[in-house]
């Protein structure tokens, strides 16, 4: 498996064991909360956390209206966004895009406000992921 895909994976199980969730929990626990570990793997990684990153954070809909929706409020805030779907649950899926710094306070800043998207739009937040940038 190519390093960018393990960490990937790695960063992903990893905000959804800090959240204390399952992939595709549709109560997921509150988003904003959990990131510093996340963050110190991007880090152990050789991740060069002085310089900005594209974060990709991930909410799935039951219809593609809701996710065109949430989508429009993100992009509006400055986010890049792609809808994706129905996959195999029949959910359509949301990614939205952001360029930052990678500090615990942004992240979770972030984090918060695609969560509420998702949420207003009849969706759920599943979390984010990175590259590791040198």
């Amino acid at each position: 498996m190519p390093p960018r895909v393990r960490l990937v994976v790695a960063v992903l199980f990893a905000t959804l064991l800090a959240a204390g969730c399952s992939p595709r929990q549709p109560e997921p626990a509150p988003a904003g909360t959990g990131n510093g570990p996340v963050i110190e793997q991007l880090r152990a990684a050789g991740s060069d956390l002085a310089r900005p990153h594209v974060l990709e954070f991930y909410s799935y809909f039951p219809t593609r209206a809701d996710a065109d929706r949430a989508a429009k409020v993100l992009a509006g805030r400055g986010y890049r966004t792609e809808v994706d779907g129905p996959d195999d649950d029949a959910e359509w899926q949301l990614l939205a895009m952001r360029e930052s710094l990678v500090t615990e306070a942004k992240v979770d800043a972030l984090e918060v406000e695609v969560a509420q998207a998702a949420t207003q739009a009849n969706g759920y937040y599943d979390g984010w992921e990175a590259a590791v940038v040198e």
